[in-house]
């Protein structure tokens, strides 16, 4: 957590009272104090949120006076972000936008309506969002802001035409399983991933949840992969893994997958990655021959039933890092010999 993504103020008399108490005041007490008297961060949520991510523990435990987020015993107020990524989740692909973090959602939409307009010689085409992973449409007055989840920068939308606006319903309660996704998403931990552009939520089908992951050198093209999560004893388990195809709306098979995903189930099943094939094909069994070597050799990590679902994400993205170098490095030996 950085010193510079702090927004909130805390009461001077914060430092008497833990005195009182014969302890150096740390982060945590001067946040609680900050969140009792109604302190906000500039996306208008409680300070107290700040608590619920466990990123934060390292700093919330250190003493307020040793913190680069005091001065003086006061947490000093940060300044706002000056832009804001907006990801707009199309049926065909994804598209990464930079605006003005004073836009509102009704903004952006005419922006996105006018892009459409133009790119289709003048045809009007009338566009609305919805809160990716979710049935939450923001009204148009909402600013960006308020959809980010702080001290992230980021909002993730689906961008639905008329044709496939359907009426809002009130969701059902979510089962414990499925509220621990959702609160891990708002998380620093995978929220620092979208900032990043590394990897995003598609959709969240339960007990099924859509990802995409993409290396960050590729951020301004819609180079991804889609993974689809099986999660239904999330997070005691690692989930079911299958490589998605969005235009099919089905999981590819294992004689389509291409090397990346191949090393990756080589390199992390059974202890962050379960699959479920139809059938054996002779690439699956020699696969699971190389695990077998692999486990034998007492090559293992497990899988952390207190962690979330960055665990796997980022192993994902590991691998496809590594089939990314390897393309590029064979890309490179070509033009070399071509000249």
């Amino acid at each position: 957590m950085s010193s510079k993504l702090i927004a909130i103020c805390v009461p001077s008399q914060i430092t008497a009272a833990q005195a009182t108490a014969h302890r150096a005041p740390t982060v945590r007490d001067c946040i609680v104090q900050a969140g009792k008297a109604g302190a906000k961060l500039y996306n208008g949520q409680s300070v107290s949120v700040l608590l619920e991510d466990p990123d934060n523990e390292a700093e919330f435990s250190r003493k307020a006076s040793e913190s680069a987020l005091v001065h003086q015993g006061v947490l000093r107020q940060s300044p706002i972000p000056k832009r804001l990524l907006v990801i707009l989740n199309w049926k065909i692909g994804a598209q990464y936008r930079e605006v003005p973090v004073s836009m509102t959602v009704g903004a952006l939409k005419h922006l996105v309506e006018e892009d459409v307009k133009r790119v289709l010689g003048g045809k009007v085409r009338k566009y609305e969002f919805q809160l990716s992973g979710t049935a939450n449409r923001p009204d148009h007055k909402t600013p960006l802001l308020n959809l980010t989840h702080y001290p992230a920068r980021n909002i993730c939308l689906d961008v639905l035409s008329e044709r496939q606006l359907r009426p809002v319903t009130t969701p059902q309660c979510p089962s414990l399983n499925e509220h621990l996704l959702r609160k891990h998403l708002t998380r620093s931990r995978f929220q620092s991933g979208v900032d990043q552009g590394l990897w995003r939520l598609v959709s969240i089908r339960w007990p099924e949840a859509i990802f995409a992951v993409r290396p960050k050198e590729h951020r301004g093209r819609s180079h991804e992969a889609l993974v689809r999560f099986q999660l239904h004893k999330y997070p005691q388990s690692v989930p079911v893994i299958d490589l998605w195809d969005v235009d099919g709306q089905s999981k590819i098979e294992p004689a389509e997958w291409p090397s990346w995903f191949k090393s990756f189930i080589v390199a992390y099943y059974p202890d962050f990655a379960d699959i479920d094939p139809p059938s054996y094909t002779p690439e699956l069994l020699r696969m699971s021959e190389i695990i077998v070597r692999k486990l034998k050799r007492g090559e293992r990590d497990f899988w952390d039933s207190s962690g979330d679902i960055t665990q796997c994400l980022a192993r994902l993205l590991n691998s496809l890092h590594a089939s990314e170098a390897c393309l590029w490095g064979s890309s490179k030996r070509v033009s070399s010999n071509e000249k």
